[in-house]
């Protein structure tokens, strides 16, 4: 004797639970992969942006210095003593902001990438979590499937009840 529809039904709507549990699973992973390409690029934008605000510092610096040496050239000052300590002043201080600037870029840059590592493990997890959403909901299936087989006869069960 054949199963009746209901066994036909509840197997397909088995399968299509398995389906839908690893497209989620697989949905949410890659979302995750997808945010942490984001985060990356912005590590890298980040970078990139640094080393131009740097290439921009240093320009302004040395168009200061150069104004500088100017002055004290028209006024007929030498560079040396305190004028020359002046200029060397201007020029440090103008290094430090560089610096100053590039580790906060590259302490930003680094957040980001550790944010995009951290979702990469998520993506995994998800994956691995799916594969055992998956699993049950299989397992919840076949026993249903078998449970509505067993009553035409006898009741079967798998796991707990």
């Amino acid at each position: 004797m054949g199963a009746n529809p209901m066994t036909w039904i509840t197997a397909l709507s088995a399968g299509a639970g398995v389906f839908d549990r690893m497209r989620q699973s697989e949905n949410q992973a890659a979302w995750s992969e997808y945010s942490a390409g984001l985060a990356e690029a912005e590590a890298k934008a980040k970078e990139y942006e640094a080393e131009e605000e740097a290439g921009e510092l240093r320009k302004k610096s040395a168009k200061e210095l150069a104004r500088q040496r100017a002055l004290f050239s028209k006024r007929g000052v030498r560079l040396e003593g305190s004028p020359l300590l002046v200029l060397k002043e201007t020029a440090g201080e103008a290094e430090q902001d560089i610096q100053e600037r590039k580790r906060e870029a590259a302490l930003e840059s680094a957040l980001k990438r550790s944010k995009a590592g951290m979702l990469r493990l998520k993506a995994g997890e998800e994956r691995k979590t799916g594969i055992l959403k998956t699993g049950r909901t299989l397992l919840t299936g076949i026993e249903r499937t078998m449970n509505s087989y067993g009553r035409q006869g006898r009741r079967i069960f798998i796991g707990r009840r």
